[in-house]
């Protein structure tokens, strides 16, 4: 029942707030101003902003043609009244004395009738702008999403394609650079006819100023004073003149201004068109970036089409070549023969002859003059021509090194698409490949932007030549009846260097044209292959690991951020000063009068205010009941209490806080919609909602826990409450303060160029981001692993101990990953080469204890618990097998390990290494000096070894047999191996050195060695025990030796240097390894199988049966589980003694109870006393019969 009410309820508060709204609109539609006031919706497409600007730019043309009417009426009468008075003041100008008065009114005249013309020729312009405007906005919304310029799809696309895309790319962007540039030219164009407006809108009020002033003082002025240059009406004609002028060009600058703002606008939405275009071509390039096919075909057609274009340019350059040739041929004589002329008329060739400001006055110097600058013009026009060739001869080749860099970018393309790049590396050395042509085309544009500079002043010297010459034309002509009276034929030759220095200029003026002409185009296609290289290097860059998208945030926006900061608290100051000063009384009440005069707006106003007051009702009516709604079907439903809980308490919360929160609601509405009056109010709402907003939310986290425990903890339990909710005041906090602070620097700097903005969103990001992998806690985490397997205990001990330092790689991989870090291509590479090294690393790790064991099974063999070598030495083959393995392993995974990072090693890699010069030998074979490498090195051990092997075999299967024929004594058989060893590990070694081309040097290293070995005695012998105890092995780590009575205990350590034993009262001894090698060692763990414990000497008195002693203590120890039975123990009679029977008992024990022997001894000796004791056997001790003597028996 009470569900149903509420559902009533909601329906009436709806249907209420439409009809409301809807009744608010139609009475402002049927008051007509519903456009005039209607607000800014929330979501405005692109489209439809673009059809509010086209009605806007339609408006504007119909508001422009009834104005351009009336303005050209008002100019047309302007500039007949100044042409008329024109006409009037030069008719008076021939007949008046005071022509000074007259040129003033002239001058000022003139300068209004040519700016009145100006203004008419500008106005024409502004609605030809607005109509281009309409026209592109029409075309833009005909197609706004361009479905004709989005690719087709296709199975497979090819090269062509992707050309195709790439050149419109490179056409487009080439239009976007252009619009930009105008845009920004526009954009300074229009402040600076603002400033224009302003000085001339001065200049106006000044002379209205003036013409007041003169108009109170004119009365008392007299007219004609001697002193004045022009009487009181002339200066009051002349100053109206001036004001008229003044207007006219105020006129003309608020024009200038509104063509300026109307071709911007027109500007931006082409520039907006260009954008949404380039926008469709790299999405198309985006689709076929990694579909499209390089076939062997398509490059091998490229570079025919490149060889070929290169016999054209070879052909076409030789042409250029000889036509060069002979222009300078023939421009090197007319140099000469101008220096003659020079040098015979003794007139120096200067800036008079090439500008023509001469001025000859007899017909010999008429004839010299023009003679020398008719030669002047004809050397300039072969300049001038010779240049055309020239760049005539740039275009052939910007045109060949354009296909050529096509071919390149096609290699570079293929390479890319089929994923040939293995490292950085190999990207870097690509990239740097278009260096030289990328600089080479950059210093081009800016070479041939200086020449077009340089050619349009030429041009306008040029205009000032012709106009000389002809001057020198008319000059000659009036001096034809005086200077040329008898001399006709100087006349006529004068006039022929005249008419063809004229010709020539002209000419230049041609080529000069052609020369803009050809630039432009040298530039067009310098930024073609620019652009084309940017494309290309952009491409190489983004497969390349340190790759960072366009919006991942820049390390100088980083480092920007105290900047950005101290100008966002700067602006908020100076706003600060600027409008505090406004918030009184009268402001307000002003404002309040403002909106009150109109009263649709007022209207308006009332319903709206009405309309949230009655939305205000009804949420504060609704809550409560759906409050007990939600509590009623929690208790009703348990699959619904936790939500329904959840819901409860926000709710509760929200009716406690439903003012704050509803007037919160109405200044975000009004701030976001654009309705606050001033930009100011704004920006202090953001930033004071920030401690509001804080306030409200911690306080939602204090209520949440009290209701939380209020419902026995039903939302989240007493261990995890904490820190859920530390996690989330954090997160929260955190993006409050980002959020609302980011808005307010937006709004104070809408196109300021900062990245602050965009890195405080970034950093709300990284924070959520962070928050959700802390949201889950460690025990969480540790309750999900199992713990049935040792393998997952191990894992679950290492994450319970290690949890917050593995957070730290997880939290780095996730920033790093983040779009605005941008790494993502260096995170997805670090973890696959850590997942695959880990694999790699397992995989060796397994491998080599697998032939570790395959070994000890070969060389070793088990006899009752007893561990014996199969062969003579098989632990020196042990160990050396075990080394050589582990370098073998080692060195796969150093070469598969550099094939997962990105390194390149290849057999030919290898190789170079292996030759790598380590030094110079200083020995020379056929005039070329010998290098000693690490192959060299390996060649000479390689050698020796085999020496060492060779011996051994030969000692073994050849000298052994021997010996075991003849009796040969065991010393001569000892010395005959030796030297038989020493005789062919030196032979080896000899051919060793001689092979790698050292022979030269082996008595010099054998000297060296041996001085070394003098100088080093004590280093180098314990160095190589060092060896010789880990290829031999008579210690190892874990065995008890004893070297003499002082010196005995663990092996803890062996370094090259010495060994590390620990006694068995924690003292560490630091022994030598020659002394190791040198003294007599005891380890009782070298055997591996068993050892005897020190003797035990038992003696028990004579008395005693001695068999019955012995049987004893075989029980003794035939019970104690250390003693082995196999050797058996001995226990003999040793000796008859002082004290009786004296036994001796030796057991055998494991070598692994090496360091227990003592301990085992005593409990022997213990054992034995305790059954000796048992049997009623006393412990033998020295018997001394002592006999007292009398007296008498000492005197006999």
């Amino acid at each position: 029942m009470q569900y149903k009410k509420i559902n009533h309820f909601l329906l009436f508060a709806t249907i209420l707030v439409t009809n409301t709204t809807a009744f608010s609109n139609q009475l402002l539609k049927l008051l007509d101003i519903g456009q005039k006031n209607q607000s800014k919706s929330l979501f405005t497409t692109k489209i439809e902003e673009k059809q509010k600007q086209l009605d806007i730019q339609k408006s504007k043309l119909e508001k422009t043609g009834s104005k351009e009417t009336e303005l050209s009426a008002w100019l047309n009468t302007n500039l007949t009244a100044v042409n008329n008075e024109i006409k009037k003041l030069e008719e008076i100008k021939a007949q008046t004395p005071n022509k000074e008065f007259i040129n003033k009114q002239l001058a000022l005249l003139n300068e209004s009738y040519q700016t009145i013309v100006n203004i008419q020729q500008v106005s024409k312009e502004i609605p030809n702008t607005i109509e281009q405007s309409i026209k592109e906005l029409e075309e833009y919304l005909k197609d706004p999403n361009f479905k004709n310029l989005k690719i087709q799809p296709k199975s497979v696309y090819t090269i062509k394609d992707f050309q195709d895309i790439k050149n419109n790319i490179v056409f487009q962007e080439s239009k976007k650079n252009t619009i930009e540039d105008k845009i920004k030219n526009l954009k300074s164009d229009l402040e600076t006819r603002k400033k224009a407006i302003t000085n001339t809108q001065k200049d106006c009020d000044s002379l209205k100023k003036q013409q007041q002033e003169f108009k109170a003082q004119s009365t008392q002025k007299e007219s004609g004073k001697a002193e004045d240059k022009f009487s009181v009406i002339e200066q009051g004609k002349i100053l109206d003149l001036t004001k008229q002028l003044a207007d006219f060009k105020l006129k003309l600058a608020e024009t200038n201004l509104n063509e300026t703002t109307e071709q911007l606008t027109l500007a931006n939405i082409k520039s907006f068109i260009i954008n949404a275009q380039l926008g469709i071509f790299a999405e198309n390039l985006k689709l076929i970036r990694y579909d499209f096919r390089i076939n062997p075909e398509d490059i091998e057609q490229e570079e025919a089409n490149v060889t070929q274009k290169k016999e054209k340019l070879l052909s076409s350059l030789k042409d250029i070549y000889k036509k060069i040739e002979a222009l300078t041929e023939s421009l090197n004589k007319n140099k000469e023969i101008l220096n003659q002329l020079s040098q015979e008329y003794k007139i120096p060739v200067s800036t008079e002859f090439t500008e023509w400001t001469i001025s000859p006055k007899s017909a010999s110097e008429f004839l010299m003059l023009t003679k020398i600058g008719e030669l002047n013009e004809s050397i300039r026009l072969a300049s001038k021509q010779k240049e055309l060739l020239e760049s005539q001869q740039a275009l052939e080749s910007i045109d060949y090194k354009k296909q050529e860099i096509n071919l390149e970018t096609i290699k570079s393309l293929q390479r890319i698409n089929q994923k040939l790049f293995k490292s950085d590396e190999e990207i870097t050395i690509e990239i740097k490949k278009y260096d030289a042509p990328l600089i080479e085309s950059s210093s081009n544009i800016s070479l041939y932007k200086e020449k077009i500079i340089s050619i349009t002043s030429d041009l306008n010297l040029q205009n000032k030549i012709l106009e000389n010459i002809n001057k020198i034309q008319e000059k000659l002509k009036s001096e034809n009846r005086t200077l040329f009276r008898e001399q006709q034929k100087k006349f006529n030759d004068c006039l022929t260097a005249l008419e063809n220095a004229a010709t020539s200029v002209k000419e230049i003026v041609s080529i000069d044209s052609k020369l803009i002409e050809s630039y432009t185009q040298l530039i067009t296609q310098s930024s073609y292959i620019t652009r084309q290289i940017d494309q290309v290097v952009a491409s190489l860059k983004s497969e390349g690991l340190w790759y960072r998208p366009k919006t991942a945030v820049s390390w100088e926006g980083v480092l920007n951020i105290p900047k950005d900061l101290e100008s966002f608290i700067y602006e908020i100051r100076n706003m600060s000063l600027l409008y505090l000063p406004k918030f009184k009384t009268d402001y307000l009440l002003g404002n309040i009068k403002d909106v009150s005069s109109d009263p649709y707006s007022m209207l308006r106003l009332l319903l709206e205010f009405l309309l949230l007051i009655l939305l205000f009702g009804l949420i504060k009516n609704l809550l409560p009941k759906l409050n007990n709604f939600l509590q009623d079907l929690s208790n009703t439903h348990s699959n619904f209490k936790f939500i329904g809980t959840l819901l409860s308490i926000i709710i509760v919360f929200l009716q406690k806080h439903l003012l704050g929160l509803f007037v919160f609601f109405i200044l975000f509405l009004s701030s976001h919609m654009g309705w606050m009056p001033d930009l100011y109010i704004t920006v202090m709402f953001y930033i004071l909602s920030i401690p509001y907003l804080l306030y409200l939310f911690n306080s939602f986290i204090n209520f949440f826990a009290q209701e939380n425990i209020k419902n026995n903890r039903i939302l989240l339990s007493e261990n995890y409450e904490s820190h859920f909710l530390t996690v989330i005041s954090v997160l929260a906090n955190a993006t409050i303060i980002i959020s609302l602070l980011r808005e307010a620097y937006i709004l104070l700097n809408p196109a300021y160029k900062s990245e602050f903005s965009t890195i405080l969103l970034a950093l709300n990001f990284i924070i959520f981001q962070i928050s959700l992998i802390f949201l889950i806690s460690k025990e969480q985490i540790l309750n999900i692993i199992p713990t049935k397997t040792d393998t997952w205990k191990w894992i679950h001990e290492q994450i319970g101990t290690f949890y917050y330092v593995l957070l730290i790689p997880i939290i780095t991989v996730i920033v790093l990953s983040n779009p605005y870090v941008g790494f993502v291509k260096l995170v997805v590479y670090a973890v696959q080469g850590i997942i695959y090294t880990l694999t790699l690393v397992t995989l060796l790790y397994w491998l080599n204890k697998t032939v570790r064991f395959l070994l000890s099974k070969i060389l070793f063999y088990t006899d009752v618990d007893v561990v014996k070598e199969r062969f003579a030495y098989s632990k020196t083959w042990y160990g050396l097998t075990v080394i050589l393995t582990f370098i073998g392993f080692l060195l796969i995974g150093l070469l598969i390990g550099a094939q997962i990072w990105g390194g390149n090693i290849s057999l030919d890699v290898i190789n170079h290494w292996l030759k790598a010069k380590l030094f110079n030998t200083g020995l020379v074979e056929d005039g070329v000096d010998i290098p000693f490498t690490i192959y060299s090195a390996i060649k000479l051990a390689t050698f020796i070894f085999s020496g060492i092997v060779v011996s051994a075999i030969i000692n073994k299967y050849v000298l052994q047999r021997v010996f075991d024929i003849l009796p040969v004594d065991s010393g001569v058989q000892n010395a005959t191996t030796a030297i038989m060893r020493f005789i062919l590990i030196t032979l080896t070694t000899i051919i060793g050195f001689n092979t790698v081309g050292l022979a030269g040097l082996l008595l010099y290293a054998l000297g060296a060695l041996l001085a070394l070995g003098v100088a080093l005695k004590e280093i180098i012998q314990d160095f190589a025990a060092y060896f010789i105890i880990l290829v031999q092995r008579p210690i190892k780590v874990g065995d008890y030796i004893k070297v003499d009575e002082n010196t005995m205990g663990v092996v803890r350590k062996i370094t090259p240097r010495s060994t590390v034993l620990r006694r068995k009262n924690s003292i560490t001894l630091i022994v030598p390894n020659s002394q190791i090698i040198n003294k007599s060692v005891t380890n009782w763990n070298y055997a591996r199988t068993f050892i005897a414990f020190d003797d035990i000497t038992v003696r028990v008195p004579y008395s005693n049966d001695a068999k019955q002693i012995v049987q004893l203590i075989r029980e003794v120890l035939e019970n104690n589980p250390y003693i082995l039975k196999t050797p058996p123990a001995v226990i003999r009679l040793e000796d008859f003694t002082e004290g009786g029977f004296e036994f001796l008992v030796r057991a055998f024990i494991s070598a692994h109870n090496v360091l227990n022997q003592w301990q085992i001894a005593s409990d022997i000796r213990l054992e034995i006393a305790a059954k000796l004791r048992e049997n009623n056997i006393e412990i033998g001790v020295p018997v001394r019969i002592l006999k007292m003597l009398k007296n008498d028996d000492l005197l006999k």
